[in-house]
């Protein structure tokens, strides 16, 4: 005698036999490998995330040490900084501009 579909689905007959769970098996294995893949992907995005942000954060601190730097280079190579660290080796300024010498010039007439 069969059991009408509305007993067997109260009774959870349908899910508990053999051949169900035979037939189920594989999709409950594909459904726990999709599972996984979808937690080792959420922890993978989550590490490249903080290392991003650490990255960014390294960025932002080499940016700032290359302004301060540039700025300490600027002020030390103007000409008078210079003179002051030179004033005890007894080198002095240069008065008057360079003179630019020509050589071997072609408009004789």
């Amino acid at each position: 005698m069969s059991k009408s579909p509305l007993v067997k689905i109260s009774e959870f007959d349908f899910f508990i036999n053999t051949k169900s769970i035979n037939k189920l098996l594989p999709f409950v294995f594909y459904l726990f490998l999709i599972g996984m893949f979808y937690i080792a992907n959420a922890h993978y995005a989550n590490k490249v995330v903080v290392k991003s942000g650490k990255l960014m954060t390294h960025i932002k601190e080499l940016r700032s040490e290359y302004i301060s730097i540039k700025k300490d280079l600027m002020s030390n190579s103007k000409q008078t900084e210079v003179f002051k660290r030179l004033d005890g080796t007894g080198l002095k300024p240069i008065g008057k501009p360079p003179v630019k010498i020509i050589y071997g010039t072609t408009s004789e007439k």
